[in-house]
């Protein structure tokens, strides 16, 4: 402000000795012949006049124009700005606030608007500038991390362990530890990153330090016969065949005691038709078939080997599946029934009588003589209708 001051007063200035010059040009009184010299004299000054007139009006206009321009300065100054500094632009009162996750709102190009500018969490997840040496080597055995505030990196270097290369901390070693039950100590591995268990090896019976045993839990025949598994002796330092399993009294190996092997039994197994059992004398399904308690086809149990009954109870007899079943003997309907002793089957349909009744009366006087009692005619024996009985006819009175 002080300048554009300054550049006016001087301007005044100019222009009032400019204004002087012209005045006096103006009241000049004409010269008499007399005066020739004189007027010589006022012709250079009007000429040097001239000249100062001309350099004084091209002064004024770079003046002028110097004017305008501190004018449009001073205008600008004057008038009603934006956050972005644009004369009477649009508000934009989020200019300068936070956006995005570490970004803040600042000017476009033109000034006319807001826009986010947000370069994300750097490699720290952190809002700073780019960390470019995370994971680089520092140290003797480190690399650079990032710090506590993710704003750097630090070197985060452990030093030697007690192995003797770079890497964690092996505050146990030459501790006592214990592998697979056999107690030992700690001792560095090959590559020195980690600790192992210097301990006896455990036998395959279990035993620390011991001799290695051969052939554990293939098959072997043991003093009963029976196949199983060599075990570990009691020592844990070989293996022998043990003992067990035995077999039972069926001679299977391992299966249950079976003490009752070959005790006298009975078999109580009801006659299958009793009806036909009852026409024996004595009657066979009243009598248990007796026999020994044996093995079954498995080994693992007793039965009894006393024979089954046959349909006429019969203790072992023929099978008679015809018993019971109907059946015709002489155009009579029946059905097989048991003969005595139980090994024979019969058809037990009745005869016919003399008039051809299946199971009538029996009529011996059947076509024998005979006197009608009302008549006193002769005659013979004739079947009544019913077929069982007879009645006097073929009646002949002479």
């Amino acid at each position: 402000m002080k300048q554009i001051i300054t550049k006016i007063l001087s301007l005044c200035f100019v222009m009032l000795l400019f204004a002087l010059a012209m005045s006096c040009g103006d009241s000049a009184l004409p010269l008499s012949d007399g005066d020739f010299d004189l007027e010589l004299d006022m012709d250079t000054d009007k000429a040097r006049d001239s000249d100062l007139e001309e350099s004084a009006e091209i002064e004024l206009e770079n003046d002028e124009a110097e004017q305008e321009s501190d004018f449009a300065e001073l205008e600008e100054l004057a008038c009603d700005q934006n956050q972005c500094g644009i004369c009477d632009g649009v508000d934009l009162p989020l200019i300068g606030l936070p956006c995005g996750v570490c970004g803040k709102w600042i000017c476009n190009a033109n000034g006319t608007e807001n826009i986010c500018e947000d370069p994300g969490f750097n490699e720290c997840d952190a809002c700073g500038l780019v960390i470019s040496d995370l994971g680089k080597s520092c140290g003797a055995c480190g690399m650079r991390v990032c710090s506590e505030s993710g704003l750097s990196s630090v070197c985060d270097d452990p030093g030697f362990n007690e192995c003797g290369i770079c890497g964690d901390s092996l505050a146990d070693l030459g501790g006592v530890c214990t592998h697979d039950g056999c107690s030992g100590h700690f001792v560095c591995n090959s590559f020195g990153n980690a600790l192992l268990c210097d301990a006896l090896k455990v036998n395959q019976c279990g035993l620390c330090g011991g001799p290695q045993v051969f052939d554990l839990n293939t098959a072997c025949i043991n003093s009963s016969s029976c196949t199983t598994l060599y075990e570990c002796n009691q020592s844990k330092t070989d293996i022998i065949c043990p003992d067990m399993p035995t077999k039972n009294q069926c001679g299977l190996c391992g299966g249950a005691d079976l003490p009752d092997y070959q005790e006298e039994c009975e078999n109580t197994q009801p006659c299958e038709n009793a009806e036909a059992c009852e026409n024996t004398e004595p009657c066979e399904n009243t009598k248990p078939c007796s026999g020994n308690l044996v093995c079954n086809l498995a080994g693992d149990a007793l039965v009894c080997n006393a024979p089954a009954k046959n349909q006429c109870g019969l203790c072992g007899g023929p099978d008679l599946p015809e018993i019971g079943i109907e059946c015709t003997l002489n155009g009579c309907g029946g059905e097989y029934s048991c003969l005595p002793g139980g090994l024979l089957s019969r058809c037990n349909a009745p005869q016919k009588n003399e008039c051809g009744l299946c199971g009538g009366n029996s009529l011996p006087n059947f076509g024998r003589p005979c006197e009608d009692e009302d008549s006193g005619c002769w005659g013979t024996f004739v079947c009544k209708e019913d077929k069982n009985s007879l009645v006097c006819g073929n009646l002949s009175c002479k």
